[in-house]
Formats: C-alpha cells, sequence, structure tokens
C-alpha cells in the first residue's frame, strides 16, 4: 500500500484489512473486470475500486498490447473462464480485439502441441482419457497433453497428487506429432 498500489480481496481479509479499497466478493466476473481495471488505470484507485465513472474510450491512451495467459487447464476451470471473460470484456472497451491476446503456449514454431489425440485414442467429454498405470486405470481431463505447453500432470493421480511429487509433475509439456517436428525434447 506504500506504494499506491490498490487492494483488492475476494471472499477473505475483508473486515480486518483497513488497506482494502473493493471487496469483489464471489463473482467471478467482476473479479475479472476489477483486473482488468487495474490494468488500464494502475494510478487510478476510484476508477479501479468504482467510485468514480469509468472514463470514455476516447479520453484514455492504452497503447500497450495485452496477453492472457489462458492453458489447456485454465479453460476447465468455470471460476477462470468467468474471470477471463469479465478480464476481456472490460479491456476490449478500450482496446481494439487484436490488442487483447489470449496467450496460449502451443509449443515451439518448429514442433506445435497437437489438439487432439490420433485416430484410436478414445476419450469423451465426461469420463475423460483412460489411463493404465501400473495395471490400473484413471481417468485424466480431456484435454490432457494437448493444446499448450502447461502443467498437465500437476496434481494428478497417481504420482503427482501427493505431498512430495516427483520433479516431472512440475514441468510443463504438451503431445507433439514428430512427423509434424524439427527436433523433439524428450521428457
Amino acid at each position: 500500500f506504500e506504494h499506491q498500489k490498490p487492494v483488492f480481496t475476494t471472499n477473505t481479509d475483508t473486515y480486518h484489512n483497513d488497506d482494502v479499497f473493493a471487496y469483489v466478493g464471489s463473482s467471478n466476473y467482476d473479479m475479472g473486470v476489477k483486473c482488468a481495471l487495474s490494468i488500464l488505470f494502475p494510478t487510478d484507485n476510484d476508477v479501479i475500486s468504482g467510485r468514480k465513472a469509468l472514463p470514455g474510450k476516447d479520453e484514455t491512451d492504452h497503447a500497450m498490447d495485452i496477453q492472457i495467459y489462458w492453458d489447456a487447464a485454465s479453460k476447465l476451470d468455470e471460476s477462470l473462464r468467468q474471470r477471463f471473460e469479465g478480464l476481456t470484456t472490460t479491456l476490449k472497451i478500450y482496446k481494439e480485439d487484436d490488442k487483447v491476446v489470449p496467450f496460449l503456449p502451443t509449443g515451439r514454431p518448429s514442433c506445435p502441441c497437437v489438439d487432439r489425440y490420433p485416430d484410436g485414442v478414445s476419450t469423451d467429454d465426461d469420463e475423460g482419457l483412460r489411463v493404465t498405470i501400473d495395471g490400473k486405470i484413471y481417468n485424466y481431463p480431456p484435454q490432457y497433453g494437448l493444446e499448450t505447453c502447461s502443467r498437465h500432470d500437476k496434481n494428478m493421480i497417481p504420482s503427482c497428487s501427493g505431498s512430495n511429487p516427483p520433479e516431472f509433475c512440475d514441468k510443463t509439456w504438451c503431445y507433439v506429432d514428430p512427423e509434424n517436428c524439427d527436433s523433439v525434447e524428450t521428457s
């Protein structure tokens, strides 16, 4: 707070923190709006908190491009989807559509992540991908390993859900088509 940064809180810390400018509550869409306003108006706490009307689009200069990290795991989380919607909707009031880019780490240009499994790998939207590990079957998310380089294994059973998971659980990776890659790094 000493550096004039606004403090926002969600569902906690509200009643005992004198530095709180706004309580966002449990509306994830509104949380995204507040985050966008913090990006657009970082020095105007009254606009961010809603105590002052939003400036008109022609009254502001927001020349910066904005990338929003939005990976495969985030897409599956409804609360994050609502925050993303509030964030992008608000940003696009002040910026051209092509200046707000959901950033998907989709692999290297020379070796992109694939967006679907090869023929013969069955998945369904309810159960996901059926994975057999040490003779036991596990249901993994339908997009496991697809679309983005992300931590697909983080908190996944059986190996990565314990208190001391192996190092690979925190690695970013994705499935690739070896026929469409100049170089493939294996892990």
